[in-house]
């Protein structure tokens, strides 16, 4: 997902980095379960996506930008979820693979 707030475009990523920066503001893990939760999120998610040399619009003045990009919201939202299923058949994927190297039941 790309967002563009002011001159500069970016590609969010959901990174390791976005949860610690998340969780160095709210002092608990992500769970999305409020408003709150969820924009925090998407800033420190758009902060940890910025090129090094870029300036962070702080999370104030970000959330003014959401005030004027609503839209944009629900795209994170939906954006968050695929990236969270896509996670979880990865996470799948890999359990099977594992599994099926330890099942000694199969061999003879």
């Amino acid at each position: 997902m790309k967002i563009k707030i002011g001159n500069t475009q970016v590609t969010l990523k959901n990174s390791l980095r976005a949860h610690i920066v998340y969780e160095s503001i709210q002092n608990k893990s992500f769970d999305g379960r409020t408003m709150t939760d969820i924009i925090i999120f998407m800033w420190s998610v758009y902060a940890t996506s910025l090129p090094k040399d870029a300036e962070v619009v702080e999370l104030d003045d970000f959330i003014d930008w959401l005030d004027s990009h609503k839209e944009k919201l629900d795209d994170f939202v939906a954006w968050l979820l695929k990236e969270q299923q896509r996670s979880k058949l990865f996470k799948n994927d890999k359990d099977a693979t594992e599994e099926g190297s330890n099942d000694t039941s199969k061999k003879q």
